[in-house]
């Protein structure tokens, strides 16, 4: 689940700042260089890679914090300076520190069990933080069903790894709302089997709340599409993790 944007990005100029960093070079100083190269959108833009490749190829997580932190902020400050004078622009960079948002809240959720990854509670803090701030944005910026069904989930999912269950959900249920509008029934069935999963995990569960559970995977496994393959085999992933010490 990735939201991405489509501006050209100078792949030379990501490896520059990777490897500056990886040789000692302090983040501050490399986020400086990185804003003194072009235009805000196109800043912004590599901001937003330079989370993903510190994340997926260098799986460097307060690296990825760090920059994917800096590149809400720029975008939003630099939106912030031009909303009265180029509105568009300004549109377009709060559209982009969304996209941060959601990718860096994602990336520190640790239902995913990534291989080689660590997820601190430090790292899941600032992953909340990005959750909150992306479902701001998608009803800000007017986002459709489908995005604002991701948002909630996201924060659902935060909920649901600090083991605030009635949270979770809270924002399950408005997850599920939002697909079902949509018309994303494989997602619709993810959100219910995430509600299903934190009900189940709550320390006042239903007594038939596993048979609710089972019953959600077994949903989503009808549907015999890759999606919700997927779905199903990573919500056993989170309920596992979530279910550890």
């Amino acid at each position: 689940m990735t939201e991405e944007q489509k501006i050209p990005v100078d792949k030379a100029l990501l490896n520059q700042i990777v490897t500056a960093v990886k040789q000692g070079d302090d983040t501050y100083a490399a986020m400086a260089e990185l804003e003194a190269t072009g235009e805000p959108a196109v800043v912004a833009e590599h901001y937003s890679q330079l989370l993903r490749q510190f994340y997926f190829q260098e799986k460097n997580v307060p690296q990825m914090v760090m920059f994917g932190r800096g590149g809400i902020g720029y975008a939003l400050s630099q939106a912030k300076q031009l909303e009265t004078t180029d509105p568009k622009s300004a549109e377009q960079l709060r559209g982009t520190a969304k996209t941060i948002a959601y990718n860096l809240g994602v990336n520190c959720w640790p239902g995913w069990r990534d291989e080689g990854m660590t997820i601190t509670a430090s790292d899941r803090a600032a992953g909340y933080d990005a959750a909150l701030l992306n479902l701001r944005l998608a009803r800000e910026l007017k986002r459709d069903a489908e995005i604002l069904g991701h948002a909630h989930w996201l924060v659902g999912a935060h909920h649901l790894a600090a083991h605030r269950h009635a949270d979770a959900i809270a924002e399950f249920n408005k997850s599920s709302v939002e697909f079902t509008k949509a018309d994303k029934t494989d997602y619709q069935l993810m959100a219910a089997g995430y509600t299903a999963l934190a009900d189940q995990l709550s320390p006042n569960a239903a007594a038939d709340a596993k048979q609710k559970y089972e019953a959600a995977l077994a949903a989503l496994k009808s549907r015999n599409t890759e999606d919700a393959k997927f779905f199903a085999e990573q919500i056993k992933t989170a309920a596992e993790v979530i279910a550890e010490p």
